[in-house]
């Protein structure tokens, strides 16, 4: 049992590593307009969402303005094995995604515009399912003995982070404007992986080598919290119809806590044999994440014809990851953490978005502006997907998104529908057999803002 026990462990955290593998690190700005535009608004930022996405596009602003969008997302999707069968996936999610607030202030007679902001900056879901039979498998402990199992495994992702961004906006010439803001991480990500397996003609020792059908159940939670401190620089050049923007995001160290319970049961022609659960709390992880370089342009083709195009770079190949192994107690509570390191062979992403923004002037009293808009995105994933040969390779995540809304003199409704898909690959091995697959994720997203001037 002992080794059972063992050997659930280690598959368990086999199967959350293998979970958690695609995340896309692709921190973002929020709101409906700019995500209907496909995010591309690094150049534009001119609302009450710009602190999340250029600060220097708060310049401009001579009222209070209030921000506040809730957001709706659907993941779904398949997990299709190399022999043909596949399994659906579907979930659902809502959340506040982003609150912020900003004011003009004069300080020794220069303006500037302060802000604070709460965000969600990516959501990240995949599961992944497998259904194995084998027969004639060797008995653990009888040498000369096997018997068949049925094993159904299966391992569910949904990361969540979101970002408090306290930040300002000030004009140095009447072209160029800078800013700056401090970003704190927080959130959660939570990983549920469960083995069932049924053996059949089972030989119990405890039972005088009995033949029985043993059913087991191996299960673990992770439950993971984020937290990390950045800080982002940031410029904007306009003139006339043109708009240029630019953002530095200094590297930062993005940890995860994580509380983990493995649980593990086993009975016998249904009856429970024995069982057990382990905790694991307190398992910390950093990411030591890298400088990401932005830029975005904007531009009027006419006075309500907008667009905007951007573009980064995220240097995430040189992302190290720290696992603490141990802490070592020393006197007066001056306590070592020890870590070890280890390269996830992450690779360089180039981010680029395109959008645009159509405002469509009614004429009627209750709808007078009507603003239409498109957007695209090519987002390259950092983490590596491993094929069925065992070669590594980069997956991408392609985004298409349309809003609409209205516009009145004090209040700014929009709306906007985002769509994004990737494949990727997955592989575990139980008893000795690999099992292959590619995961075809597809998320729909519906997010509202509302935008109050006072």
């Amino acid at each position: 049992m002992k080794r059972l026990w063992l050997y659930s462990c280690l598959l368990l955290l086999a199967l959350t590593g293998l979970a958690s593998a695609q995340v896309s690190f692709d921190f973002t700005g929020a709101g409906a307009r700019a995500e209907g535009m496909g995010k591309a608004f690094i150049g534009v930022a001119d609302d009450a969402s710009a602190l999340t996405w250029n600060p220097a596009g708060l310049v401009g602003h001579e009222k209070p303005i209030l921000g506040l969008s809730l957001a709706t997302s659907r993941p779904r999707g398949s997990f299709k094995y190399m022999n043909g069968n596949s399994y659906d996936f579907t979930e659902s999610y809502n959340n506040l995604t982003y609150l912020s607030f900003l004011s003009p202030v004069r300080i020794r007679g220069h303006q500037f515009v302060l802000s604070a902001a709460y965000s969600q900056t990516f959501e990240d879901y995949e599961q992944v399912n497998f259904d194995q039979a084998a027969n004639d498998v060797p008995h653990e402990l009888l040498f000369g003995e096997t018997y068949d199992y049925r094993a159904i495994i299966m391992s569910q992702h949904h990361a969540n982070p979101y970002i408090i961004n306290f930040g300002f906006g000030t004009p140095v010439s009447p072209a160029l404007d800078l800013g700056a803001s401090i970003n704190i991480y927080s959130g959660r990500a939570v990983t549920r992986s469960q083995v069932k397996q049924m053996s059949y003609e089972y030989e119990a020792i405890d039972r005088l080598n009995q033949e029985v059908t043993r059913d087991s159940t191996q299960s673990s939670l992770d439950t993971a919290s984020f937290s990390g401190m950045n800080f982002t620089f940031a410029g904007k050049w306009h003139r006339n119809k043109l708009a240029l923007g630019f953002v530095v995001r200094s590297a930062h160290s993005f940890e995860a806590l994580s509380d983990i319970k493995l649980s593990d049961t086993v009975r016998y022609n249904g009856q429970l044999k024995t069982g057990g659960t382990v905790y694991l709390d307190d398992q910390l992880i950093k990411y030591e994440l890298p400088w990401i370089f932005g830029a975005g342009m904007g531009y009027k083709m006419t006075e309500n014809w907008l667009l905007a195009f951007d573009a980064e770079y995220r240097g995430y190949a040189s992302t190290k990851i720290k696992r603490r192994t141990s802490i070592r107690i020393g006197s007066g509570g001056n306590n070592e953490e020890i870590f070890e390191e280890f390269d996830p062979q992450f690779y360089n992403c180039f981010v680029f978005r395109a959008g645009t923004e159509y405002l469509w002037n009614t004429g009627k009293s209750a709808f007078p502006i009507v603003p239409l808009r498109f957007g695209l995105g090519y987002v390259p994933i950092p983490t590596p997907s491993v094929t069925i040969d065992g070669d590594r390779e980069q997956v991408t995540q392609y985004q298409v998104s349309a809003g609409t809304g209205v516009r009145w003199s004090q209040i700014f409704l929009d709306l906007s529908y985002g769509y994004s898909t990737r494949n990727t690959n997955a592989e575990t091995v139980f008893n000795g057999i690999v099992e292959s697959g590619e995961i075809n994720s597809r998320t729909h997203r519906l997010n509202l803002t509302f935008t109050g001037y006072f």
